[in-house]
C-alpha cells in the first residue's frame, strides 16, 4: 500500500469516527428513538479517533509526537475502560448513569495523551521501550495503575482520603528519583 492510499483510508476512517462521536453525543441530547445507538457509538468512536487521527498525524511527520501518543492512547483507553468498569461497579458513591461509563474512560485517555505529549515535548525523550525514555514511560504507566488502585481503595472500599495525599507524595518522589538517578543512557548510575 502506498502512502497516499494509507492517508486516504485514514482520513476516511477519521471522518467516520468523528461523525460517530457526534452521533453518540446527539443521541444523548435528543434521547429519541435512535438513543439506543448512543452507547455503542460512544464506545467505538474514541477508538477510531485515536487510531485514524493518530495514524494521520504520525504519518505527516509534522505532528509525529501527537500522532504516536494518540496511537498509544488506544492502550490507555482499553485500560481505562477496564479500570472504570471495576470502580463504577464497586463504588456506590459514583453515579452509574449510562454515560458515566464511556465518558470517564474518554476523559482519562484524553488527559493521559495530553500529559504524555507534554512530557515528550518538555523532555525531548522518545518514550519507547528499550530507549532512555523507557524508564519514564514505566513511571507514568505505574503511576496510572497506582492511581486507579488508590481510587478503587477510596471509592469502593471506603479507605481514608489521606491515601490520595500519600499517593501524590509518592509520585513526587518517583519523579525526583527518575530525574536524579537515571543518566542519559537510561541506566542506574553506580
Amino acid at each position: 500500500m502506498d502512502h497516499e492510499t494509507f492517508l486516504s483510508i485514514h482520513r476516511y476512517g477519521a471522518g467516520v469516527s468523528v461523525l460517530a462521536g457526534l452521533l453518540a453525543l446527539l443521541a444523548v441530547v435528543v434521547d429519541g428513538p435512535l438513543a439506543f445507538l448512543g452507547p455503542p457509538l460512544a464506545f467505538v468512536a474514541p477508538l477510531g479517533i485515536l487510531y485514524f487521527v493518530g495514524g494521520i498525524l504520525e504519518a505527516s511527520g509534522r505532528h509525529r509526537i501527537v500522532g504516536e501518543e494518540l496511537l498509544r492512547g488506544i492502550v490507555w483507553y482499553g485500560g481505562s475502560l477496564f479500570a472504570w468498569a471495576v470502580i463504577l461497579s464497586e463504588a456506590p458513591a459514583l453515579p452509574t448513569a449510562l454515560w458515566a461509563f464511556p465518558g470517564l474512560p474518554v476523559v482519562t485517555t484524553a488527559g493521559l495523551v495530553g500529559v504524555l505529549v507534554g512530557i515528550r515535548s518538555w523532555t525531548g525523550l522518545d518514550l519507547q521501550a528499550q530507549t532512555p525514555g523507557g524508564s519514564l514511560l514505566q513511571l507514568v504507566g505505574g503511576s496510572v495503575l497506582g492511581g486507579f488502585l488508590v481510587l478503587y481503595a477510596i471509592l469502593a472500599q471506603g479507605r481514608s482520603i489521606l491515601l490520595l495525599a500519600l499517593y501524590a507524595g509518592s509520585l513526587v518522589v518517583g519523579w525526583y528519583l527518575w530525574q536524579r538517578h537515571w543518566n542519559s543512557n537510561g541506566e542506574w548510575p553506580s
